[in-house]
């Protein structure tokens, strides 16, 4: 087998340099007692048809076998592999090596194969043999991630190529959290429907692009569906999405969506018209809710300063909360510090600026487990609607939805007038 090799590249090598005019004899190599094989690239003589070493002409290879002896062949791409550049054809691979091609119509393409050779296990004979390449046009079957932009004109986020026919999509890249500014909401087809996870691509004859669309909200959004998720986010005072009604199963609730909005300016509440049901809303963020000083605030609005309120959003600012329903929601007045001067029960916000609330119901009441003893009950101010103080002039709107506050319950564990903790002084 050595011996064969030298002997093949010696020829390769002949040939190359008598192409070249670079061979020293004056006539061509006399092939005639070697075992010829020949492989057919072009049908055509153009320069798409098939090239291999940037000529359309067929290549042979030499090999010296005696009779009866026989040998396998490489293909040029297996010996041409450390360069598989030099066998091109544009949008076109080579699928196989045949023994015979009959052309079946005008165009050199139109043509029937038989006898594909197995490199592996077929064996050449002293005769030699011509081989026929059959191209192949590349097929590209894809997934194209996209979105509408608010002028109507579809923009690609990223595309993944080379998918295999069958293949299911997947956003491995995450090319739909690449659009800054917005929140994912969902995958979704071109008619609009929520993309179906069991969808695989179709395949075919020809290339394949499926788009896949991305939903978005405008903003920064935490997507809850599960009474955690609510929790959470609800303290950490983000936008909230709801995608799913919630049942909290009496568990309570941290505000900080509504007073301070985790130091943010606004915030956003979109309900899609679904319901947060049973749960308590803590008076502030102490062991179990227990109001502290730092729950305190100061609004002449609301009728002075040291206030405690007590609200599902305590205090709107900049904020729109929209189609959700709170149901069976229990307000928990707790507190024991002297400093408060006033304690407010609202049942969705205390006072609301710039900030529009639509299509919201609540019902519910509130409970009293504690409170400081400069506070007495009588001296609590509920509120008469779902916000207790609003300005026309500053925008603030309330429309459409329900109210039902049911007032005081009584809580297991309730103790009114106990005795004011001490205040610790701040530097």
């Amino acid at each position: 087998m050595k011996k064969k090799t030298a002997l093949i590249l010696l020829f390769i090598i002949a040939a190359v340099a008598s192409a070249l005019g670079l061979a020293a004899c004056s006539s061509e190599p006399d092939y005639s007692g070697y075992t010829a094989v020949e492989f057919v690239f072009n049908y055509t003589g153009a320069a798409d048809g098939g090239m291999f070493k940037n000529s359309p002409l067929p290549v042979v290879y030499y090999y010296d076998l005696a009779e009866g002896q026989t040998t396998k062949i490489s293909s040029p791409e297996q010996i041409n592999s450390a360069n598989h550049s030099e066998i091109i054809r544009a949008d076109y691979s080579i699928e196989g090596w045949y023994r015979q091609r009959v052309q079946t119509g005008d165009n050199p393409e139109e043509a029937e194969y038989s006898g594909k050779w197995d490199f592996d296990t077929d064996v050449v004979g002293k005769e030699g043999v011509t081989l026929y390449a059959r191209w192949q046009k590349d097929i590209n079957y894809s997934y194209v991630v996209c979105y509408i932009d608010e002028d109507g004109s579809e923009v690609v986020l990223g595309t993944y190529n080379n998918m295999r026919q069958g293949e299911p999509f997947k956003d491995l890249f995450n090319y739909a959290k690449r659009r800054t500014g917005y929140t994912m909401l969902r995958y979704c087809d071109a008619d609009g429907n929520t993309w179906d996870s069991s969808f695989t691509h179709p395949g075919g004859d020809a290339d394949l692009a499926i788009k896949v669309y991305v939903e978005y909200i405008k903003g920064e959004y935490a997507i809850v569906s599960t009474a955690s998720e609510f929790k959470n986010n609800f303290k950490a005072g983000n936008n909230i999405y709801l995608t799913d009604d919630i049942d909290l199963e009496g568990q309570e609730v941290s505000g900080g969506f509504g007073e301070a909005n985790n130091g943010k300016q606004g915030g956003s509440f979109i309900g899609n018209n679904h319901t947060v049901k049973n749960f308590s809303v803590a008076s502030g963020t102490g062991i179990r809710g227990v109001a502290t000083n730092d729950d305190l605030i100061n609004d002449s609005d609301l009728g002075g300063n040291r206030l405690l309120v007590v609200g599902l959003f305590g205090r709107l600012k900049n904020a729109t909360v929209e189609n959700v329903k709170f149901e069976n929601v229990t307000l928990n007045v707790s507190a024991t510090s002297s400093s408060i001067t006033k304690i407010i029960i609202a049942p969705v916000a205390a006072k609301a600026e710039n900030s529009t609330i639509t299509n919201v119901e609540f019902t519910g009441g509130y409970t009293i487990t504690r409170l400081p003893n400069n506070i007495a009950e009588q001296d609590i101010e509920i509120a008469e609607d779902m916000v207790h103080f609003r300005s026309e002039e500053d925008g603030s709107t309330v429309t459409g939805g329900a109210f039902n506050f049911t007032g005081k319950t009584e809580a297991a564990d309730q103790v009114a007038n106990l005795p004011a903790l001490p205040i610790k002084k701040r530097v």
